[in-house]
């Protein structure tokens, strides 16, 4: 095996790193390692490496099918096995299992958290774990201390099982991970393993996991969650989305987490679990964009550019009566984004909606709304009640989501990102550690802001005036025993300067903010007066094409002149007929 001058791999760094065939195709992304635990605390062999391969199906590449482990790329000969990977008996994945475990140095007792794995070659071929990158425990108030990288020998504790196994250096190998690629990682770990992750994510970002998972698998992992943090967890979900796991958790469970969530995500989710699963009713989402008639294009544009707001919702605008929260007023139709796109951003919307598209009922069949998406080509679907009132509106993505079977995130799983990477393969992976103080920098600058313009203010002068004055005649006329700064008023120069010297840069400070501040005043101004000149052009070409337009157009003179000819050419006939009598 050609290792190309990398002698040892830390398989931190290996993560993410591309696959290819003796040809040079791309096969994957590597995961993880597969490795197994010897006796008498031996290094742990490699067995093989799990690779993604498109689809975002995991599959095992045994360490002898790999011929090169470079910088950038692995390659592989002979045929893969595209059977999912399913870790079995005695095997553990490096990342997933090993990495964050406390464990303990022979020499010294001393408690360390392992970082990376490095495995290297030996002579018949295989591939052994024999360095581990460990972190000492901080000390004082560092957080984190030195790092180190050990022989396997040098520690033990790797065969005792941990509760409380630490994720902090797995979360940072995978955090560039979209959502759905994140949950097919934690679907690999163990159970264990599995629950750490989730409770170290953040309620947002496990929302977004939980979406992306198998019913089974999300139904286990919100059991495994404390009431408070999963009703937290379910208030971030999508509505549609909560409802769905709440059907799958048992009526219970799922009275007790409603009872926990917030008043207003709660009333949402339970209006929608009174649809059946495969109704229009209980596909939608409560959340799409509403508003009335008398908005503008433009507030409908700032409404469409939100960041929580979906791909799929945001295609469109219903505009509907008072209230705008669904259950809203009468529903009167929607705008769609490319038709807001081509309008000037002061065009109402209850002069472009478009009303030919009703929508459903609840309780219309997924083939019904399946159906209508495809022969309108909607990205999503208005649920209108019996009263003409908009419940809510059916996306693309959940009815495929109903379409699909089961298990269609097994089966249909594409690659994930490619992780960034600043050192080579043959260098642990680090968490980064930083001794710069933190603070807050735009409350820093408000307090400097604050305190220039109070040095600029006839108050500062008498407080300053007051404090000089008080400090040189006590130092001039109170008895000797009580004075502290005599005559030059040492003290009293030094605290002056140190006042200056302070104030110069935070007056400085204060003046770059106000630039910035004037910097963007002024490119938002240069963006409205871009706006404007816009609108006049478009005002400009609609006032040409309607003077061509009325050029062409009789007007009440034409008309006169018209009739006047004819007027004549009739008299003209008739004189002659009279003078020609037949």
């Amino acid at each position: 095996m050609s290792v190309s001058q990398i002698n040892r791999v830390f398989i931190a760094r290996l993560a993410g790193t591309a696959v290819f065939d003796p040809n040079g195709d791309p096969v994957g992304k590597v995961r993880d390692a597969v490795a197994t635990l010897r006796s008498n605390n031996q290094p742990p062999r490699i067995l093989g490496l799990v690779v993604e391969v498109p689809l975002r199906r995991r599959v095992f590449v045994p360490i002898t099918r790999v011929t090169s482990i470079e910088s950038g790329a692995v390659v592989i000969t002979g045929l893969v096995n595209m059977r999912r990977f399913e870790s079995r008996a005695g095997e553990l994945l490096v990342l997933g299992e090993l990495l964050d475990r406390s464990i303990n140095l022979n020499e010294s007792g001393e408690s360390v958290v392992v970082e990376d794995m490095g495995m290297e070659q030996t002579r018949t071929g295989d591939w052994f774990i024999n360095r581990v990158h460990i972190m000492k425990k901080g000390s004082g108030l560092r957080r984190k201390g030195a790092t180190s990288t050990v022989q396997w020998e040098e520690v033990t504790g790797f065969a005792l099982p941990e509760h409380n196994q630490g994720v902090t250096n797995l979360l940072s190998t995978i955090s560039n991970l979209r959502a759905a690629d994140l949950a097919a990682v934690i679907q690999d770990l163990a159970p264990k393993r599995r629950v750490e992750v989730a409770r170290a994510l953040d309620d947002e970002r496990l929302a977004d996991v939980l979406q992306e998972m198998d019913e089974a698998e999300r139904v286990a992992l919100l059991a495994e969650l404390e009431g408070e943090r999963a009703a937290d967890v379910l208030g971030e979900m999508d509505p549609d989305d909560a409802a769905d796991l709440l059907r799958e958790v048992g009526e219970e469970k799922a009275q007790v987490l409603i009872d926990l969530m917030e008043p207003e995500d709660a009333e949402d989710v339970l209006r929608l679990m009174t649809y059946e699963d495969y109704s229009a009713g209980g596909m939608m989402t409560t959340e799409p964009i509403v508003m009335s008639a008398d908005y503008s294009v433009a507030d409908a544009l700032a409404s469409v550019r939100a960041r929580e707001v979906s791909p799929a919702l945001a295609s469109q605008v219903f505009v509907c009566r008072q209230p705008l929260e669904t259950p809203t007023g009468r529903y009167i139709g929607m705008v769609h984004y490319q038709r807001l796109l081509r309008e000037p951003p002061a065009t109402l919307l209850g002069s472009i909606v478009d009303t030919n598209t009703q929508g459903v009922n609840p309780d219309a069949s997924l083939h019904a709304v399946s159906s209508y998406l495809a022969s309108y080509n909607l990205l999503s679907l208005p649920v209108i009640d019996a009263n003409d009132r908009l419940l809510g509106a059916v996306t693309v993505d959940d009815v495929l989501d109903h379409l699909l079977p089961d298990n269609w995130r097994h089966d249909h799983r594409d690659s994930a990102a490619t992780m960034a990477r600043n050192h080579g393969l043959d260098t642990p992976r680090e968490t980064r550690r930083s001794l710069r103080a933190n603070y807050d920098p735009e409350a820093f600058g408000r307090l400097s802001e604050k305190f220039a313009r109070f040095l600029g203010t006839a108050r500062f002068l008498v407080y300053m005036t007051v404090f000089v004055l008080s400090w040189v005649i006590w130092n001039a006329l109170a008895p000797q025993s009580a004075r502290f700064d005599e005559y030059p008023f040492i003290f009293l120069t030094l605290i002056l300067s140190l006042q200056a010297s302070y104030a110069a840069p935070l007056i400085l400070l204060a003046q770059n903010r106000q630039a910035d501040r004037d910097r963007i005043t002024l490119n938002e101004d240069r963006a409205q007066n871009s706006r404007s000149i816009a609108d006049t052009e478009y005002l400009t070409r609609e006032l040409a094409s309607l003077r061509i337009a009325l050029g062409d157009v009789a007007t009440r003179d034409y008309l006169r002149n018209e009739l006047g000819d004819m007027a004549k050419e009739i008299v003209e006939e008739l004189r002659k007929s009279e003078s020609n009598p037949e």
